[in-house]
């Protein structure tokens, strides 16, 4: 019995990229293997120490090793020119270039949303037009309609989203994809179908942490409509 559910975990981990714990769970069930749940972890625990699969946030896991990893020089400048006039604001950001490789259609313009309290929009704002960026604070769908025209290096402000996954001033991959999912509608980027490819394209060979995801999806009021539209499940994801 113990030898087939390592091999029925193994089966799974190799159809499905990323899986819940719950969904593991309702696949051994259907194999007529029930209260293993104690063997089940020390497989999972096993499997995790060979690097055959790996952890992907509470409760998920992914046989992709790599994780995402990188930096934008036009976000680094944002970044250098807030904590010099800024030294104690709270805030985070990230760049369209940091995702570049992953759409499928050749992206040019860069741009870099800056997260903050909605009380510190204006200051950034005066305060980065003054050191010569092109800032847009916070724009809603009737200046976007009128007004907005996107250049490049163009800095978009918004008001932070409370338990929003950062690390110091850069926003988590996480984070990322469900704010680019907001703002490719927002701000008239791209369609769902070019968004749709980027995701997969991203996730796929960059493991993220797919419960992280989903807990600021959830933050963000867009977790139902991004597991319908985007992933089609909230306990696995299929890479092909």
């Amino acid at each position: 019995m113990t030898a087939n559910i390592k091999s029925e975990i193994l089966n799974l981990s190799k159809q499905y990229s990323y899986f819940s714990g719950t969904f593991l769970k309702e696949y051994l069930r259907k194999k007529n293997m029930t209260n293993v749940s104690s063997t089940v972890n020390q497989y999972l625990s096993q499997l995790k120490k060979e690097n055959i699969i790996f952890d992907a946030g509470r409760g998920w896991y992914s046989n992709i090793q790599n994780t995402f990893q990188s930096e934008s020089p036009f976000q680094n400048n944002i970044v250098n020119s807030i904590t010099k006039d800024f030294p104690f604001l709270e805030f985070n950001c990230w760049s369209i270039s940091q995702i570049k490789n992953y759409f499928h259609h050749l992206f040019t313009k860069d741009i870099v949303f800056v997260y903050s309290s909605f009380d510190s929009l204006s200051s950034l704002n005066d305060n980065l037009i003054t050191n010569e960026f092109k800032v847009y604070n916070n724009p809603g769908k009737q200046i976007v309609k009128d007004y907005f025209v996107l250049h490049s290096d163009s800095v978009i402000l918004r008001p932070s989203i409370s338990e929003e996954p950062k690390n110091d001033y850069a926003s988590s991959v996480e984070k990322i994809l469900i704010d680019l999912f907001l703002e490719k509608d927002k701000l008239n980027l791209f369609d769902e179908t070019e968004y749709k490819r980027l995701f997969y394209n991203l996730i796929c060979s960059n493991r993220i942490n797919m419960a992280q995801l989903l807990r600021y999806g959830s933050r963000r009021e867009v977790k139902i409509t991004f597991i319908k539209n985007i992933l089609m499940s909230d306990k696995f994801v299929i890479c092909r």
